[in-house]
């Protein structure tokens, strides 16, 4: 049996590489036969290195890239300085009885009724009050009121009355604010 094998050429062109593949012939018996064998890669060792120079990334530059003349330089971000978080107040709100009063009267007023100060829970009329003792805000504690003043020209017009026909005065006695009416 005699073995014959042809070696490949690499050369290089212009960063082109060229390859030959090699080939081994045998001859058996004298049967004339010539079978072309490959190895089992199948890609040869020249296409490997050409891959390998092929995917190498470019070189990176030593010096710091400039901007390009068309750009302006960017400005470094600045942190805001934080505000500080304000202080809750530290007064506990209390309920003014005095100010109730007068935020109802000038709201009866608005509704068109006639203020009358002589009025009084021993001199005139009145529906039940409302307690605002549990309130511990002003604003709060007239808010609750505000539906006792509607009340007084809600019900004498059923009466025929118009609002400027009621005088009314609004009382606070014991945690109880009344409006009185006459």
């Amino acid at each position: 049996m005699q073995t014959s094998r042809k070696q490949g050429s690499v050369a290089e062109s212009n960063g082109s590489v060229q390859n030959s593949e090699s080939s081994v012939t045998q001859s058996s018996g004298g049967s004339g036969e010539n079978t072309p064998k490959q190895s089992g890669n199948s890609q040869s060792s020249s296409q490997r290195t050409t891959e390998k120079l092929q995917s190498k990334p470019a070189p990176k530059p030593t010096q710091a890239t400039q901007p390009k003349a068309t750009e302006a330089p960017k400005p470094k971000p600045t942190k805001a300085p934080e505000p500080e978080p304000a202080e809750p107040p530290t007064e506990k709100k209390d309920l003014d009885y005095d100010q109730v009063v007068i935020n109802l009267i000038a709201y009866g007023q608005c509704l068109g009724m006639v203020y009358n100060g002589s009025l009084g829970i021993g001199n005139a009329g009145w529906f039940p009050p409302t307690d605002i003792s549990g309130y511990t805000d002003t604003d709060a504690a007239t808010a609750a009121c505000y539906g006792d003043v509607d009340y007084v020209p809600y019900y004498y017009a059923g009466l025929g009355a118009e609002p400027s026909d009621i005088m009314f005065n609004v009382v606070a006695s014991g945690g109880q604010i009344y409006v009185v009416y006459g």
